[in-house]
């Protein structure tokens, strides 16, 4: 090759001719075979990324990171942080005592000037509480009553929850602070044991007639302690507690005995249990 000016070249002999294919002036131009639309390559083809096909891009597979947030967890994280904001509120108001006319930063019970109690203090506090409460309970029969009521119908097809039921009888308990209240009046001991049901006098067995073992008494069968809070959910006569069936014990009847299934207690008795409660607690609230 020799150079002819700069940047120009002629083709001596010793190079190879041109291809005539690949030096064809019509190259890339309305060639047949060459970006056309050929049927079998990028075109509108019925089997390729089209909305259609269901097998592919239509559908995200679940990779195993899917969360699945609980509802009453995010609700009670969000009234917590609204209590936070509502108590750094309070925290930096001041109030002036009605006494001495001093003035005091953050919502304080007394003054520091006086000691004497901030009354519209105490007020706000009450009313607050009592606010609080009745959004619990509300919650709580909001809940569970629209399904009762419509699994009592006979022709309804609503089936009652058992998780739910178990967890909103145990958060009366745990709120209430049954176990914590009531002292034990009574244990029972290994020497206390009777081979009979002090309710309905069957022996104890392992099949029909099963020792409920209870905290303060160990001579009730499942089924008497069944029957008794069955009786007292129909009386209305839970506030504020169910108390053990034993005629010299005051003692609530534990949480667990509710939902073990020797008890045989329905799930509609406890959503009924639940409703009562919480409506008994809503009427005494002067908030609802």
């Amino acid at each position: 090759m020799a150079e002819d000016d700069f940047g120009d070249y002629e083709m001596d002999g010793n190079e190879e001719e041109e291809d005539p294919d690949f030096a064809d002036e019509d190259f890339g131009d309305g060639d047949d075979d060459f970006g056309d639309d050929d049927d079998g390559f990028g075109d509108d083809d019925d089997g390729f990324g089209d909305d259609g096909d269901d097998d592919w891009g239509d559908a995200v597979e679940d990779d195993g990171f899917a969360i699945d947030h609980d509802p009453k967890e995010i609700a009670r994280l969000k009234r917590e942080k609204q209590e936070a904001e509502e108590n750094k509120e309070m925290q930096d108001a001041t109030w002036t005592c009605l006494e001495c006319k001093h003035v005091n930063k953050g919502m304080g019970l007394l003054c520091l000037g006086c000691n004497k109690p901030n009354l519209g203090a105490l007020d706000t506090a009450k009313r607050k509480r009592e606010l609080k409460e009745a959004q619990f309970w509300a919650d709580m029969y909001k809940e569970c009553y629209l399904p009762l009521k419509k699994f009592q119908k006979k022709k309804s097809s609503v089936e009652l929850s058992t998780k739910v039921a178990e967890d909103n009888l145990r958060e009366i308990f745990v709120h209430e602070l049954v176990e914590r209240k009531i002292p034990e009046l009574k244990k029972y001991t290994d020497k206390d044991l009777k081979k009979k049901c002090e309710s309905c006098t069957c022996e104890f067995d392992e099949k029909e007639v099963v020792r409920a073992q209870l905290t303060c008494h160990g001579n009730q069968c499942h089924a008497c302690i069944g029957n008794w809070i069955r009786a007292k959910i129909s009386d209305e006569n839970v506030i504020p507690f169910i108390r053990c069936p034993a005629f010299d014990c005051d003692f609530a009847i534990p949480v667990f005995i509710y939902m073990d299934p020797k008890t045989k207690l329905p799930v509609d008795d406890l959503y009924k249990l639940i409703c009562v409660y919480s409506e008994k607690q809503l009427a005494r609230n002067p908030n609802w």
